[in-house]
């Protein structure tokens, strides 16, 4: 089963929120241009091969293969952009089609982070294109993948690994994958602040972003209707 309710009022916080710049960047997108700050405007193949890195630079690559940056396509494909919806379906077909877990088109493929923000970003594509079976089939691929402790990180990454689980648990209506998301999530909280309310990144940026990140995870178990954990309030 498939809560494509839940794909939908999932779709929130710091990584899919519209920009100043939507219709350009769904424009540039649709064109084959593709700009991942803080790095410069590239022009995307006709048929990627995800081996791609034409800045030779890992954060280039770490984010060509989150695949948030489909996220303007989306949007505009759920206000009725067809040519929008297509080009979502494209480019998120091909990257499953060439990227199996742990088999991928290079490291960056499956590694930690990205592959909890991309596990989000192709449950909220199922209101672009439906219940497709490759489509789902992915979603299973990730929810094994962010089950596995081993590939599992600490502090931020690691969280955005449980976010990313439970919206894929809420989104294919698994009590036991949204749980275990939702134990990891509650641990993790426990762990990330000490006594003074200071977060274990040690920065005042990532002090911010985590107090971002972690209002926009309490606000997702609101959605679905689960009590925050006493430790968030």
């Amino acid at each position: 089963m498939v809560n494509l309710d839940a794909a939908r009022r999932q779709a929130l916080g710091t990584h899919f929120r519209p920009s100043a710049d939507e219709d350009a960047k769904v424009n540039d997108l649709k064109a084959g241009r593709l700009t991942m700050a803080p790095h410069k405007a590239w022009s995307l193949p006709e048929e990627p091969t995800w081996r791609e890195n034409p800045f030779q630079d890992n954060n280039w690559q770490f984010q060509y293969h989150m695949l948030r940056w489909l996220d303007p396509l989306r949007r505009a494909a759920n206000r009725g952009d067809v040519e929008a919806a297509q080009r979502w379906e494209f480019l998120a077909h091909s990257w499953i089609t060439a990227n199996p877990p742990g088999a991928g088109q290079t490291r960056w493929s499956w590694i930690d982070m990205s592959d909890g923000i991309r596990a989000m970003e192709l449950c909220h594509g199922l209101t672009v294109v439906g219940e497709q079976e490759w489509l789902l089939s992915s979603l299973h691929d990730h929810v094994a993948w962010l089950s596995e402790p081993s590939h599992l990180k600490r502090g931020n990454h690691g969280f955005h690994q449980h976010v990313g689980l439970f919206v894929l648990g809420v989104v294919l209506e698994d009590p036991e994958v949204t749980e275990l998301a939702l134990e990891r999530l509650f641990d993790q909280l426990a762990a990330a602040y000490d006594e003074q309310g200071a977060n274990e990144e040690g920065s005042l940026g990532y002090h911010l972003q985590n107090y971002e990140w972690w209002n926009d995870a309490l606000r997702r178990l609101d959605l679905e209707g689960i009590p925050r954990p006493e430790l968030s309030h």
